[in-house]
């Protein structure tokens, strides 16, 4: 009867701590900010990393799985040629991301990732002046990134954004828009504002997981 009891005992706690190391946390969401450089290809400088000046913004993710997820994200920084103008940007981009591993770490998961490299793309708006008057334009950004696990919610990230602004106006001032007459006939005209970042998230909107299919 004393073994008997000891073999229910030892039974109960091994799928006790199994099932506690099965029922890890999820979450759904994730929140941060980064900082860097930024520059800008366009009429008045066509060599990437010219004139690079500092760059600050914030994310939210949110998390549909392990490879899909949707971003939100808002940039602060500002283009210049180093003598003619020195012009603020505020760019607020909403993109859809890829990641090209399993951006999930699982013990019972082999193929499950603390790192993965990953792309994304979508649709922004930029707010800048112009000609001393106050713009909001469409843009087109995209870019690619590597992020990887910390801690159990702390993740970090680098990335190289670019934002295809749509129209010549990012210097600000009218002399630098359009000197080619190029404008409406070749969209590589318009100008491009170039981030690379280094940012932290924190996982937030706890999940519980599906174990049945080891997924979200």
């Amino acid at each position: 009867m004393k073994f008997r009891i000891i073999g229910y005992t030892s039974v109960f706690l091994f799928f006790l701590f199994t099932q506690k190391s099965i029922a890890q946390v999820v979450y759904k969401a994730e929140v941060g900010f980064h900082t860097g450089i930024s520059y800008y290809l366009g009429d008045a400088n066509a060599v990437m990393f010219h004139h690079p000046l500092p760059d600050y913004g914030l994310v939210f993710r949110y998390n549909f799985n392990e490879r899909l997820v949707a971003q939100a994200e808002f940039n602060n920084t500002a283009v210049t040629d180093g003598v003619d103008f020195n012009n603020t940007i505020n760019a607020f981009d909403v993109c859809g991301e890829f990641n090209f591993f399993d951006f999930i770490f699982r013990e019972y998961r082999p193929d499950s990732r603390k790192y993965s490299t990953y792309i994304y793309a979508g649709l922004g708006m930029m707010y800048y002046d112009y000609n001393t008057k106050p713009q909001l334009k469409f843009s087109y950004p995209f870019g690619v990134g590597f992020k990887f696990r910390l801690l159990d919610r702390l993740k970090m990230n680098i990335q190289w954004s670019q934002r295809l602004l749509l129209t010549d106006q990012m210097e600000g001032l009218m002399i630098y828009n359009n000197p080619s007459g190029l404008n409406g006939s070749n969209l590589m005209n318009n100008d491009l504002l170039s981030t690379f970042t280094i940012g932290l998230t924190y996982d937030i909107w706890k999940k519980g997981c599906n174990c049945n299919n080891n997924s979200y």
